[in-house]
Parts: structure tokens; sequence; C-alpha cells
């Protein structure tokens, strides 16, 4: 009889506890709620924005980076110039990153993407390369083959999930100025 009782409550505990971390169930609210009660919002003005932007170079300039629990989150200014040789074309800057989602929008500026397909080529950063910190990690290489090309400009949103090959083929202004958002489930990225 002991044996019996025994048996019932630690299946009655395992079900609650499945219950209790499933996916989709009435308790995950309440779970996500009780481990992030110390986590607050982090605000982003337009005027972070535009002060990151004047001052970019043609590398991404981190305006915030933080820890948001599962992930790390970074809201970052990239720039990225018309002239070749400063790694704006797709011979000098594609990429495909391994874990890192990527949420573009254009700030200013005009130029063509070209996402997905294949990348040739394909080399991993190495570990001490400048651009882990605020790429994390990934593969550079050329050409992106079968990939589709879109002219993109100011207003414009691009979602890149991790892993799709990605890079400029062509810049049509001076310059092209973007605001990228990366989440980071490796929390790989440095917090600022």
């Amino acid at each position: 009889m002991n044996k019996r009782v025994f048996l019932g409550v630690a299946a009655t505990f395992a079900l609650l506890l499945g219950l209790g971390f499933s996916k989709s169930n009435f308790f995950r609210p309440a779970l996500a709620q009780y481990l992030n009660a110390a986590a607050k919002a982090t605000y982003v003005t337009a005027a972070d924005v535009s002060a990151t932007a004047s001052r970019a170079p043609e590398m991404d300039q981190p305006i915030r980076v933080v820890d948001a629990g599962q992930y790390n989150v970074g809201v970052y200014i990239t720039r990225r110039l018309q002239e070749a040789d400063q790694g704006c074309t797709i011979e000098h800057d594609t990429v495909a990153l391994d874990d890192v989602t990527e949420i573009l929008r254009v700030i200013e500026g005009s130029g063509t993407l070209v996402t997905g397909g294949t990348l040739k080529n394909r080399k991993q950063m190495a570990a001490n390369d400048p651009d882990l910190p605020v790429l994390g990690p990934g593969a550079r290489g050329t050409p992106i083959e079968g990939g589709e090309s879109r002219k993109i400009s100011a207003g414009d949103e691009i979602i890149i999930p991790a892993g799709v090959p990605h890079g400029f083929s062509e810049i049509q202004t001076k310059s092209i100025t973007i605001e990228v958002i990366r989440i980071d489930p490796g929390k790989l990225l440095h917090t600022k």
C-alpha cells in the first residue's frame, strides 16, 4: 500500500513539474515573471541613436547591449561606405552568424542587400576576430550563391535569422546607416 501511495505521489509530482515547465500552459507566464522579477526595461532614445550615428565610422557601434535573461539583446548602429575597399560589398563583408538573429532598420542611404542562398568559401571567424564581440560567432565568405537581392533604403526593416548569409552587393549612396538589433542566445555579445 505504501509503495502504491508513494508511486502515486511521485507520478503526480512529475506531472505537475512537467506542466510547470511546459511551454504551453498557464504556469509559464507566472514562472517567467518570477524569474525576471529583477529585470528592468532598457530605453534607447532617438537622441542615443542620433548621437551614435553621428560618430559611427564604418564599423558597428553598440548603443546598448543588455542581458535579457536567456539571451543578450544589443542595439547597434552600422555604417557601410560606398567604396568597395572600405568593406561594404559582398566581396568584403559577407557573413552568416551562427546563433545571432539580426533585425535591421535603414536610417539613411540605400543599397542592395543579398540574403539567403549559400555562402561560398566559408571560413569560420577566428576567436580573436575584432567583430566577434559585436556580431557573435559566425562565418565570412564570398560570394553568396542563390541569394535574394533586394534594394533597401531609409525606413525599410529586414529580419535576418541566425545562419542566413547576408551582405551588400552595392551601396547606391555615399554610405548606408542601419540600426541593428541583435538577439544572442549564446550571450557572447558584450553587454554595455
